[in-house]
């Protein structure tokens, strides 16, 4: 029996699911709900040019699907952005002026990009022993005195997509709530859906990328990297550590795969 490119994406199978999936679309091209599964295993794959092609055909055939269509395109386009951001320069959004420890991150991701790994790493060296938060925060009910990601560059950043296509760098020190949900569909393991309400700054819907990018632009080979179900290190000769795979924080002295974010909330002081 041939398998489904769902059944395929379960077992691992990334490359066979989304040739599968591109087969039945072939196969019924008129079937709006094949098209929008061959968007959101594109996306998964990073073939961001072919789910925006698919989701624009969803929006041009069913008026109904072209809302869901609408949104996911949202996303391709806040990704295409945070891969600019690291590929090609671009500078993130910010939600008012960024702290002296964002731009300093930024700093060292531009020294990265250019291949100055040793200007990249002074810019971080005083910085990776500094807690990221000023004050403690409750992480899925438990309070913590610090949080950060475990990429060295992206300690004190939570990336954030929101839903009108933007990129944003999210100092953790920002953040007032963060409620997460949980996957419904085969992108929230990609983007995770959340609540977020930031000091000063405007309350909404937002999603969260789960899975790190590669250092370079070619997508790794191993397809469980790419499904975000597992997460590898690898230091540059210079010390500075980046992540592949899934999403890693360190919360208090725990290490906390991002599926298992639930929730964020300030501590206010007493």
């Amino acid at each position: 029996m041939t398998s489904t490119p769902m059944e395929l994406y379960e077992a691992g199978q990334l490359d066979e699911a989304m040739e599968a999936s591109l087969q039945l679309v072939k196969s019924k091209p008129a079937d709006v709900g094949l098209r929008f599964q061959l968007a959101e295993l594109s996306c998964i794959a990073g073939n961001l040019e072919r789910a925006d092609k698919q989701l624009d055909t969803v929006s041009n055939q069913d008026a109904q699907a072209a809302i869901g269509a609408a949104l996911l395109r949202q996303l391709v386009r806040a990704e295409t952005a945070r891969r600019e951001c690291f590929y090609e320069g671009r500078v993130p959004e910010f939600l008012g002026d960024p702290s002296d420890r964002l731009k300093a991150h930024l700093s060292a991701l531009t020294f990265y990009r250019d291949g100055q790994i040793d200007a990249a790493a002074k810019e971080l060296e005083p910085l990776i022993e500094q807690p990221v938060l000023n004050q403690p925060i409750e992480v899925n009910g438990n309070v913590v005195d610090d949080i950060r990601d475990l990429d060295d560059l992206l300690a004190p950043v939570l990336e954030v997509y929101t839903t009108t296509g933007k990129y944003f760098w999210v100092d953790w020190n920002q953040i007032l709530t963060l409620d997460v949900r949980a996957p419904e569909r085969p992108f929230d393991l990609l983007w995770r859906q959340a609540t977020l309400s930031i000091e000063s700054g405007p309350d909404g819907e937002v999603y969260l990328p789960a899975i790190y990018l590669e250092p370079e632009k070619s997508a790794t080979a191993d397809a469980g990297l790419r499904l975000g179900r597992g997460t590898d290190w690898f230091d540059t000769e210079k010390g500075i550590v980046r992540g592949r795979g899934q999403r890693m924080l360190l919360v208090g002295d725990q290490d906390m795969p991002i599926m298992e974010l639930q929730s964020i909330q300030r501590k206010e002081p007493a």
